[in-house]
């Protein structure tokens, strides 16, 4: 009766509006998981350490979010690009590695990062090879006029 009323979907509605985004929560009324992300990473391992120098990477990549989800997606995403790095160091030692797994790690690694919305590739650090050259008649003539 009251459902056909509406009143029970009205006290819904209002409890859902006055709920604060877990961000805003005191520290004390959120999982600890959420409060420290790293908890479960060990930094006195190399392991943990590089575990944690991905996650703030990628978070730093993303512009920092401050919410849960894009929290545990950069976790997730460190914690399966180091367990692919140990898979291929593994490899590389010649020690027993199904290379099927490998890939399929692979593939998890590839859509962790794909997901994070951030984009892998690299800025370039010099100038074009066009730029060079085309700059090399002014280099040139520079170099002539200063003694040498």
């Amino acid at each position: 009766m009251l459902a056909a009323t509406g009143i029970i979907g009205g006290m819904e509605s209002q409890a859902l509006q006055s709920r604060t985004a877990p961000a805003d929560r005191p520290l004390t009324s959120r999982s600890r998981i959420t409060n420290k992300p790293l908890r479960r990473a060990n930094g006195n391992t190399a392991v943990g350490r590089r575990v944690r120098d991905l996650f703030n990477a990628f978070l730093e990549r993303m512009g920092n979010p401050a919410d849960a989800i894009s929290q545990a997606a950069a976790l997730n995403a460190a914690e399966l690009t180091v367990a692919l790095e140990q898979a291929r160091l593994a490899a590389a030692r010649g020690e027993s590695v199904d290379v099927d797994q490998l890939v399929r790690l692979s593939n998890l690694v590839a859509r962790a990062e794909k997901r994070l919305g951030i984009d892998r590739r690299r800025e370039p650090t010099a100038a074009p090879l066009r730029e060079y050259l085309a700059s090399a008649p002014a280099r040139a003539s520079a170099d002539e006029g200063s003694p040498a």
